[in-house]
């Protein structure tokens, strides 16, 4: 330690002692307490500027560090985080409405937009992906039987399960999202996945594909049959908007988007 860095602690020291918080025996506010210590941190600093502006070889060694590309990486850093913990994922259960067979409504409320860039990035991202290569061919298997583009099909399961992932595909092999609204349904045909005091019941099913059969029947049934006159998937998801099918704002925007990003159109020709 040097001549002028002895100096600096020294007078810290001194003057904390100085101050009258250690003198006094009185009880003090926190208030107070604050007030001295800023004051007491006050001189210490002006002196330890002082010290610096004085010791030139610590200026010069300051001056040589790469403040710049430290910031960069720094501000890179940040940016990476942010969206990685700003994914806003819901695992306890899908929310919103909609509506279908009876019994059984289908519930498409993303749990993160698929259009913002925290939707494509990161772990996201890669969990899209995987959700994409494990059900791709069930997609395109539903796309032949019932007509509707395995890319929709795709699209709505990876918002409406977040990437199979929230609590309905999870416990439930609901990847859709489907309520059920029976009042004297059997036992072990849903369960209730949210708190409160309107608790929404989400069907149960015994395989991930009797759900992907259950909404490709929806979705072609009732108000939706005429959507399968459709061939293309802007025009189902168009129409499934224009039906209010989902409750989300932009809902077509949204099935799009995914499709899109994902190339999810190829499978609507396989």
């Amino acid at each position: 330690m040097s001549r002028n860095d002895n100096k600096v602690v020294s007078y810290f020291t001194k003057s904390l002692k100085r101050h009258a918080f250690f003198k006094t025996k009185e009880s003090i506010s926190i208030q107070g307490l604050v007030v001295m210590a800023l004051k007491g941190m006050m001189k210490p600093l002006v002196a330890a500027k002082a010290a610096f502006y004085r010791n030139k070889a610590l200026q010069e060694s300051i001056r040589q560090i790469p403040w710049i590309p430290i910031g960069l990486i720094v501000l890179a850093g940040t940016v990476l985080l942010y969206k990685d913990l700003n994914f806003n994922i819901n695992l306890s259960a899908p929310t919103g409405g909609g509506s279908g067979i009876a019994g059984s409504s289908v519930v498409s409320q993303p749990i993160s937009n698929p259009n913002s860039d925290v939707f494509f990035s990161g772990v996201q991202d890669q969990k899209n992906r995987n959700y994409i290569r494990a059900y791709s061919e069930l997609a395109v298997n539903y796309h032949r039987a019932y007509g509707v583009p395995a890319s929709v099909l795709l699209a709505q399961a990876l918002i409406d399960s977040n990437a199979g992932e929230n609590a309905a595909a999870t416990l439930n092999n609901n990847h859709f999202a489907i309520q059920c609204h029976s009042k004297n349904c059997r036992k072990g045909h849903c369960s209730s996945l949210e708190k409160g005091q309107h608790k929404a019941f989400y069907r149960k099913y015994k395989s991930v594909d009797e759900s992907w059969r259950a909404h490709s029947l929806i979705i072609t049934t009732g108000k939706y049959r005429d959507l399968t006159s459709y061939k293309d998937y802007q025009s189902w998801a168009n129409g499934l908007q224009q039906l209010n099918f989902n409750e989300a704002d932009e809902y077509a925007k949204r099935l799009i988007g995914l499709i899109q990003n994902y190339q999810l159109e190829a499978l609507d020709k396989m």
